[in-house]
């Protein structure tokens, strides 16, 4: 059982740790000391990990270390079977190049954790997942239940095991025939006629977005645009905004 302890009871080695944990990574959620991972005959405990999706990237933070210690560092590291799934961040101010290091995330930082370097390397791994659920989706027959007017795609993706961007792109490329991508949801075009209807007539926004709702239709601007209106603000209240037929 896996116990989520609080950021006030997280011991960190060093500042730098404790700055990395307080960073955010846009969706991907940060876990101090994962693991035990196996070097070897030694047993490695990674300083973090970054997980999203299902995908799980391992972090070391390779700080200020005797010679000794960083080459038994370096040997364990390169033991790993999880080096493909590893960021390491190493002190620029250590006696190593970084050719040391059998590793293809490696980052040198100075007093601060380069952020906007990881997470490029983490659009990366986002990018490879997302293309390789792609090709698995695109050899699947993709059912939904044709008899629900509003299909929420994240509870399909859920059932294909695949995440909801890659199950929305090869949706996307394929006929859905009787309804529209609105969203994260298909929508039944018979339905977006039925709304059709109910919207003439209909001047505020407040009630054209009750109607939405109650279909449960979410993307309910992208909805209105589809069906020839926008909104028309007047002021800040979002009480006095209409509807208008483009």
């Amino acid at each position: 059982m896996m116990i989520k302890r609080r950021r006030s009871e997280i011991g960190f080695d060093s500042a730098i740790e404790n700055e990395f944990y307080q960073l955010g990574f846009k969706g991907w959620t940060v876990q101090r000391e994962p693991a035990v991972l196996k070097a070897g005959q030694y047993a490695f405990i990674p300083d973090f990990s970054l997980e999203r999706n299902g995908t799980r990237i391992y972090v070391e933070i390779i700080g200020f270390w005797t010679p000794e210690y960083l080459k038994h560092k370096i040997e364990k590291l390169n033991l790993l079977q999880e080096k493909d799934s590893m960021i390491l961040l190493v002190n620029r101010s250590l006696a190593c190049t970084g050719s040391e290091f059998q590793a293809e995330n490696l980052l040198f930082y100075d007093k601060k954790i380069p952020h906007l370097e990881i997470i490029k390397i983490l659009r990366r791994y986002e990018e490879k997942r997302q293309s390789d659920e792609i090709a698995k989706l695109k050899g699947t027959e993709i059912s939904f239940d044709s008899d629900l007017n509003v299909i929420n795609l994240d509870e399909t993706a859920k059932r294909y095991g695949v995440s909801l961007e890659a199950l929305k792109e090869v949706v996307k490329g394929q006929n859905t025939p009787g309804y529209s991508l609105l969203g994260d949801q298909l929508v039944s075009k018979q339905v977006l006629e039925t709304i059709q209807d109910e919207l003439i007539g209909v001047k505020k926004h407040d009630d054209s977005l009750k109607i939405f709702e109650r279909y449960g239709i979410k993307a309910y601007s992208q909805a209105l645009s589809m069906l020839g209106y926008r909104a028309k603000w007047s002021g800040l209240d979002p009480e006095n905004a209409e509807i208008v037929k483009i």
